[in-house]
């Protein structure tokens, strides 16, 4: 059973395993979670205007820190943890 979330969609990865993407906006800033992240962005510059410097990993989201971290199954591709 694959269940959905409203801003969330399934997505199949170079590899072909499943996934669950998602773009989520508020007044503070955005969080892309995807396989591409820097072609959303730029899909998203397209429609709206973002300050210079402000793409980059998360720091901070919804007054959380985060930390980035390399799972050990797949040492390629960095993650990041959110706390508060």
């Amino acid at each position: 059973m694959v269940f959905n979330q409203p801003g969330m969609h399934n997505v199949l990865k170079d590899d072909v395993t499943l996934y669950y993407e998602s773009l989520t906006i508020n007044v503070d800033g955005a969080l892309c979670i995807n396989q591409r992240p820097k072609m959303t962005k730029q899909k998203f510059a397209k429609l709206h205007c973002l300050k210079d410097n402000s793409v980059g990993n998360p720091i901070r989201y919804l007054d959380a820190n985060s930390v980035e971290f390399i799972l050990p199954d797949d040492i390629s591709q960095p993650c990041w943890r959110f706390f508060s």
